[in-house]
């Protein structure tokens, strides 16, 4: 049977070295927990941070006010 934990290691490891020179932010690490890539843990090891799941937006919703509809296809 194959040993992923060295895989996983070497991806840590990876991702630790992309963040410490620029090339990632905790939230680049975070989506990777998002997408399942990697655990809390994974994420704690990799940016001495601890993982907590954004629930709600930041910011509140912005409202926007729309053009009417119009019932051609071509719109100028």
């Amino acid at each position: 049977m194959f040993d992923f934990s060295s895989i996983y290691s070497n991806l840590e490891s990876l991702c630790k070295s992309s963040l410490d020179n620029g090339y990632f932010t905790d939230s680049t690490i975070a989506g990777f927990v998002q997408q399942g890539t990697f655990d809390a843990d994974g994420y704690k090891r990799i940016t001495g941070l601890d993982y907590s799941a954004v629930t709600e937006p930041e910011d509140a919703p912005v409202e926007v006010e729309l053009p009417e509809r119009t019932t051609s296809a071509y719109v100028r």
